[in-house]
């Protein structure tokens, strides 16, 4: 028969036996939630994806067809939308998208004879792996666009000499105003109470006085801006009028009303500082309520220029 202090020694062995079984399975369990952890922390990759065919200018066939190539993953799923230019969003129903290799795509983009430009966005996603995106212009070559603009250009021309009287008209408003607020420019400048930020100048985002030109107006101010359109005033040779717009809302495409308004700008300026379509650019000088047409659009503000930086 065992003995008590061999019966006590027994037990002290078990009860340290199943202790050590606890420990190792509480490390066991906390290196198995150290790891989900590490696991959540790794970043999903952005699906590969790769346009292989839209090097600028990218042009649709004779038929106003283009067939886009593209190169992703095997096992992804790839959508082509025409992009909406109001809310810069996907318009529409998805071009169909068809897989002719393992990793390539194809979609056949058609554009009618009025749609001159238009923007195409791209997304792909594949498992384990983030949504890519990407987009790219796209201009009609087609010969029924072509026929077409020329009828919009021979129906334009019909109205392009009442055109031209109602910008000088508004030219003529603009210059009147210019020299009324010079006038009155010269009598503020010793006006120690003038309310400026910059060089005499009250900075404005360009978006705040599209919005609310009248709380502006004959004041002087410096506002920034990406240029969207240019065109020679006319019977004022030396210059320009250029639409601007905030940078958040630029997208390469023609006018937009509701957010630009029109710079008047000295040719020679325009030029020597390399501003062109894209550009963006500050501009110093009085803020009017003067609406100019251009383009078949109406701009409700204007900005009589002193200087230009960019």
């Amino acid at each position: 028969m065992k003995s008590s202090k061999q019966r006590k020694g027994n037990r002290k062995i078990v009860f340290i036996g199943v202790a050590l079984f606890f420990i190792l399975l509480v490390i066991i369990f906390a290196l198995g939630v150290h790891s989900k952890q590490q696991s959540k922390k790794v970043k999903k990759p952005l699906t590969n994806l790769r346009l292989l065919n839209t090097d600028d200018p990218v042009l649709t066939d004779k038929n106003g067809n283009f067939t886009l190539k593209m190169k992703s993953t095997s096992t992804a799923k790839i959508s082509v939308y025409r992009e909406n230019q109001d809310t810069l969003s996907d318009s529409g129903k998805p071009y169909p998208v068809k897989k002719v290799s393992t990793n390539e795509y194809q979609s056949t983009i058609h554009l009618s004879p009025e749609q001159n430009q238009i923007s195409i966005d791209v997304n792909a996603k594949s498992k384990n792996h983030k949504k890519t995106s990407t987009s790219f212009d796209l201009s009609n070559n087609s010969d029924a666009a072509k026929a077409f603009e020329n009828g919009q250009s021979s129906r334009a021309s019909s109205e392009s000499v009442a055109e031209s009287l109602a910008t000088k008209k508004a030219l003529d408003e603009i210059s009147s105003n210019k020299k009324a607020y010079s006038e009155s420019s010269e009598s503020s400048k010793n006006n120690a109470t003038q309310s400026t930020t910059t060089g005499g100048y009250k900075k404005v985002g360009l978006e705040k006085f599209v919005m609310n030109p009248d709380k502006y107006e004959s004041t002087n101010i410096q506002t920034t801006g990406t240029v969207t359109y240019i065109q020679q005033i006319p019977d004022e040779d030396g210059m320009d009028f250029v639409v601007i717009v905030p940078a958040e809302s630029y997208t390469g495409h023609g006018i937009a009303s509701q957010y630009g308004t029109v710079a008047q700008i000295e040719t020679d300026t325009i030029k020597s500082k390399g501003i062109g379509k894209g550009s963006t650019i500050t501009v110093y000088g009085s803020g009017l309520t003067d609406a100019v047409k251009l383009k078949g659009h109406t701009l409700s503000s204007s900005i009589i220029v002193d200087k230009v930086s960019n």
